[in-house]
């Protein structure tokens, strides 16, 4: 299956194949109004900040490679090489980013920014970010609880599997509150701003237990 991003990541790599590509891309950005300083750039495939940063990016050029298309004969016929012949929003073909590709990469970014925030939030240098730790991972797990039940209930395939691999690594690494570093929770517990809230959840815990 050849993945929407996949698709368009390929699309940045044929126009940055060559210098003479990138600038017939320059006169499409031109053509098309295109409001942005940069240009096209490509993303880690195994940094999900890295993919994130690449389609926010990308996505403003939607129409400067429609533009492009019509100005490089081989764009279309090299990326459909090694795949079958194209079949409209068919998400298992090769070849340029389809208009459904777009839909699905913005759709998909705004997802993958939720990440992007978080990673930008507990990794500052200039703030404490210890006390942070465990709201951050729990709402890393209700984003993918939230998103995973809501494509299990649909028939988008990638977006299905997708979810479940990421919720899989998740439940790897943070599903076992034993496994976790207790400093993240006592860090929690010594923030002032949650002190009578934690109170609360151990009060309850006791009751309940006892």
């Amino acid at each position: 299956m050849c993945h929407p991003v996949n698709r368009i990541r390929h699309a940045i790599k044929f126009v940055r194949a060559s210098p003479t590509r990138l600038d017939v891309f320059k006169k499409c950005v031109q053509l098309s109004k295109v409001a942005s300083k940069g240009l096209i750039n490509i993303d880690v495939a195994t940094r999900w900040n890295s993919t994130f940063l690449m389609l926010d990016n990308v996505e403003k050029f939607e129409r400067a490679f429609e533009q492009y298309a019509l100005h490089d004969p081989n764009y279309k016929t090299e990326l459909e090489k090694t795949g079958p012949e194209p079949k409209p929003d068919a998400l298992d073909q090769q070849g340029p980013p389809t208009q459904s590709d777009w839909v699905y990469v913005c759709e998909f970014k705004q997802f993958l920014q939720h990440f992007y925030d978080l990673t930008n939030k507990v990794s500052g240098t200039k703030y404490v970010t210890a006390n942070t730790f465990l709201e951050e991972i729990a709402d890393v797990n209700f984003l993918l609880g939230e998103w995973s039940d809501h494509v299990i209930c649909g028939d988008d395939e990638i977006f299905k599997c997708m979810a479940l691999k990421m919720k899989a690594k998740y439940e790897k690494y943070w599903g076992d509150p034993e496994k976790m570093n207790k400093y993240i929770f006592i860090a929690a517990i010594l923030d002032p701003r949650y002190v009578v809230d934690w109170l609360l959840f151990f009060c309850q815990l006791y009751v309940c237990c006892s």
